[in-house]
Parts: structure tokens; C-alpha cells; sequence
């Protein structure tokens, strides 16, 4: 790290998490379920391309913020 670096510069305010959902029920794949699912660990923002194309249906995949 530089001399001019501070941790005490910025406030984090928002931290992404990618959320692994394995084998969620059929009837959960749509976006409203899925977002729903997600709101329990913040507001979701974003699901993977496999997920939203259901190309893989072992998990799926979302980002929420917390």
C-alpha cells in the first residue's frame, strides 16, 4: 500500500455477495422467486446468465447487497 493510502478516506455503505442457491425447486426459477429469495440477505441486483437462461439447474445464482 502507498504512504497515501487511508482506510478511513471512504465509508463502504454497500458489500455484493454472490448468493450459490443449490437445487432450487422448479417453481423457485423465475426472477420474482429468485429475487424474493435473495431480498432475505439484502437487495438482490443481479443473477448470472445461467441462472437467468436456466442453462444450469443444479444451482442458480445472484448478487444482493447487504
Amino acid at each position: 500500500m502507498g504512504a497515501d493510502f487511508s482506510f478511513n478516506d471512504e465509508e463502504l455503505n454497500m458489500i455484493p455477495i454472490w448468493v450459490k442457491l443449490p437445487s432450487p425447486p422448479q417453481n423457485c426459477w423465475g426472477m420474482n422467486s429468485l429475487s424474493r429469495i435473495a431480498t432475505g440477505l439484502g437487495t438482490p441486483i443481479y443473477a448470472d446468465k445461467c441462472t437467468t437462461k436456466m442453462e444450469r439447474i443444479s444451482y442458480a445464482c445472484c448478487t444482493s447487497t447487504s
